[in-house]
């Protein structure tokens, strides 16, 4: 498995990039700013229509769309109305998504091969690890969640985009173990454990 990059930005905005490494001899070519913000772009795209997706669950029956045939054995609008729910209790909705993964294609020319974005949000902010497609995307959402636990605790919540643009070195410091110049760690969370109950355990794993 190789990491193509991994970033920090914002859940709002294509413009706000607060840290990005990228791991390959192409994603730091020429073309490095344009394939960045095209990666952000198709990570807010993707997160935007999830979580506006549950929250427009449809709360009235289309009668437009159901068959005469069907009306006409339903005898009645109010019975038709019968066959699906008016709506749901706030309590059995589902819950906003927080992650996501989406296919970068290659057909646009910005990257040599079909890549994935598995991302992750933290408040306002979103974390993004760019693999192969053929990559265990399961692995990477899990390193993901181990991440932005890792790189929260040591920010916390106030003000943590300005402390990770302040502090790249600090945040290079917590993803290395995980990603280890490209080559994702295969990490439980006993071995997390270790690894972050202090700085020398951290240490060990970047060597």
């Amino acid at each position: 498995m190789v990491v193509y990059a991994f970033l920090v930005h914002s859940a709002d905005s294509i413009a706000s990039v607060y840290f990005s490494h990228f791991y390959t001899s192409e994603g730091n070519d020429h073309s490095r700013s344009t394939r960045q913000q095209t990666i952000v772009r198709k990570v807010l795209e993707d997160k935007s229509f999830q979580q506006h997706s549950i929250s427009h669950f449809p709360t009235r029956l289309d009668l437009r769309v159901i068959s005469s045939s069907t009306m006409n054995a339903l005898n009645t609008t109010k019975k038709a109305s019968e066959c699906y729910p008016g709506s749901i209790g706030e309590a059995d909705r589902a819950p906003p998504p927080i992650e996501g993964a989406l296919v970068l294609n290659s057909s646009g020319g910005l990257f040599q091969t079909n890549l994935v974005a598995v991302w992750r949000q933290f408040g306002n902010i979103l974390f993004t690890t760019v693999c192969d497609t053929r990559d265990n995307l399961i692995l990477m959402a899990n390193t993901m969640v181990l991440i932005v636990d890792r790189v929260t605790r040591k920010f916390g919540p106030s003000k943590i985009e300005k402390r990770i643009m302040d502090e790249p070195d600090e945040v290079e410091m917590i993803i290395s173990p995980f990603l280890r110049q490209g080559t994702p760690l295969m990490i439980n969370h006993s071995l997390h454990r270790f690894m972050t109950k202090d700085e020398s355990g951290l240490r060990t794993f970047i060597a």
